[in-house]
């Protein structure tokens, strides 16, 4: 059995509800491995502290949420769906934002906030727009920067260009180094 609890005040910001909130209907006997999945991953990362940061987390809420929404009949204030893209200069905002605050802890919350609209729909828009999910987006900005340090500084430490590029470990910048590029932040100094 898996028992999971967002505070009502979290789902209602991540999802624009308002009035009735965010309500599931009792079931038994369901068993969905996707919200299995999620909430292993969910759990995953809270156990070991938050090391991929609150973007990650707000991800993977969201696709939960989105998923009792959409699949097991939760029900919140109707919300037209849109497959809308950002405006190109919201596009430029975000981004110019992004690596402006790469170390920053960003969440979807506060980037939907710059533009304007409620985090799900942010979420939507953000992949229509750019191909991916904020996360990974993220992520990409931060090993790209990554890499031309490496090449730049080949005195500065890998530690410090994990934190230097907002990746709260070392080892979680060379785990998503390595998966990226295919060889790790050592080998990819070396040439």
């Amino acid at each position: 059995m898996i028992s999971v609890q967002f505070p009502a005040l979290q789902v209602n910001r991540l999802l624009h509800a308002q009035g009735r909130g965010f309500e599931l209907p009792i079931k038994h006997e369901l068993f969905d491995s996707r919200i299995a999945d999620l909430t292993l991953l969910l759990w995953d990362e809270a156990r070991q502290g938050g090391p991929r940061g609150r973007l990650y987390g707000d991800g993977i809420s969201l696709a939960l949420l989105g998923l009792l929404v959409e699949e097991h009949g939760a029900c919140t204030r109707p919300e037209v769906r849109s497959r809308a893209r950002l405006a190109t200069a919201q596009m430029a905002l975000i981004r110019d934002y992004i690596d402006e605050h790469l170390c920053a802890d960003l969440s979807v919350e506060h980037l939907a906030a710059l533009v304007g609209i409620s985090a799900a729909h942010f979420s939507r828009s953000f992949k229509a727009s750019f191909g991916v999910s904020p996360h990974a987006y993220v992520t990409e900005r931060r090993l790209c920067i990554a890499s031309r340090l490496l090449q730049q500084d080949k005195f500065m430490s890998l530690a410090d260009v994990a934190t230097g590029v907002g990746f709260s470990s070392q080892s979680h910048f060379t785990e998503s180094f390595r998966r990226k590029m295919g060889v790790t932040p050592g080998r990819w100094r070396l040439g």
